[in-house]
């Protein structure tokens, strides 16, 4: 049986308001570090996304900072 594919409105969306440039800097980092890993992209391997990328930057400074209060 094939898996259905899911849609946009699936996934639940998560947003937050940003200064200009805020914006342009994570943008910026964020390219940075997708192009590090296309890079590195081997055939055959999960493709990074830029979603991917910020979903991964958010939980582990989140938890950085939790860890760092905690304290």
């Amino acid at each position: 049986m094939a898996k259905e594919k899911k849609q946009p409105k699936d996934y639940p969306q998560f947003y937050f308001r940003l200064t200009e440039d805020e914006k342009k800097q994570i943008d910026e980092l964020v390219q940075e570090i997708l192009d590090i890993e296309l890079s590195k992209h081997k055939e055959g391997e999960f493709l990074p996304k830029r979603n991917s990328i910020i979903v991964r930057a958010l939980t582990r400074g989140l938890k950085t900072i939790k860890s760092e209060k905690s304290r």
